[in-house]
């Protein structure tokens, strides 16, 4: 009878977690503001702040941070879940998720996925930044300051690594330039170009030596300046030095 009876409790605690609600599920759609709070453990202001940070970050199109506060630990693993919550709610996005369970010292969990901008980021590089956030994180000795702690510090590392690879996909832009000049279309244009400059040096340099030529041959052959002289009180325009002045003639006496 002790064994039929413990059979049962088996089989009944069995079905009970196999009809057990998901807590996935049982969460509903992603938080407006990205805090999921309905205990209200959070005091009002701090909840303020991380939803005024969610909102800011979602205007300047940046990796969503998700707040979830639970009263107990999930029976998957509380990193297991943060890692369901962030793929269903960013909907393909970059994400983080601060997971907190109430009353427990190794709370909260920080976890992080990269897509799309931050889709060559590897699992170590995310797995570094959630650890780099949490170890900043439990530096705080109250839960509530270490919740907005990490939330603040997995924005930072997430942006740190977002830029990174924005650098590097500038930089990898110099090989799609290098091979766009390596067309035939640029490389006709860069002869055209370098032939037309090569013709300007040229006239400048023709130019220039047909201006020494001319210097080195001397002014020429110019005819003296004229100007009214008098001769014998008449008109004169003289061409040479040998009737450019003459005296006045006096009687003499």
């Amino acid at each position: 009878m002790t064994r039929l009876k413990a059979f049962f409790l088996c089989l009944l605690s069995g079905l009970s977690c196999l009809f057990a609600q998901d807590p996935l599920s049982a969460m509903g759609e992603p938080p407006a503001k990205g805090v999921y709070d309905p205990m209200g453990w959070l005091e009002v202001s701090k909840k303020a702040e991380l939803e005024q940070r969610f909102v800011e970050r979602k205007e300047q199109s940046k990796a969503p941070i998700f707040v979830a506060v639970l009263p107990q630990r999930p029976t998957d693993g509380s990193e297991s879940l943060a890692r369901r919550l962030g793929r269903k709610w960013a909907q393909g996005e970059t994400w983080g998720v601060i997971l907190h369970v109430v009353g427990d010292a190794q709370s909260p969990w920080c976890a992080a996925e990269g897509a799309k901008r931050l889709a060559a980021a590897s699992e170590d590089e995310m797995r570094q930044a959630t650890q780099e956030a949490m170890r900043r994180a439990f530096l705080q000795p109250d839960q509530d300051v270490r919740v907005m702690v990490g939330a603040l510090e997995l924005a930072v590392e997430l942006d740190a690594l977002e830029s990174r690879y924005r650098n590097q996909q500038d930089l990898s832009g110099g090989s799609a330039l290098s091979s766009i000049t390596g067309s035939p279309g640029f490389f006709v244009q860069r002869v055209v170009v370098i032939s037309v400059i090569l013709l300007l040096l040229l006239i400048i340099v023709i130019n220039v030596l047909r201006s020494k030529r001319e210097e080195d041959r001397g002014p020429g052959y110019l005819f003296p300046e004229t100007s009214h002289r008098s001769r014998f009180s008449g008109p004169w325009s003289g061409g040479g030095d040998a009737l450019v002045r003459f005296t006045d003639l006096k009687p003499r006496r």
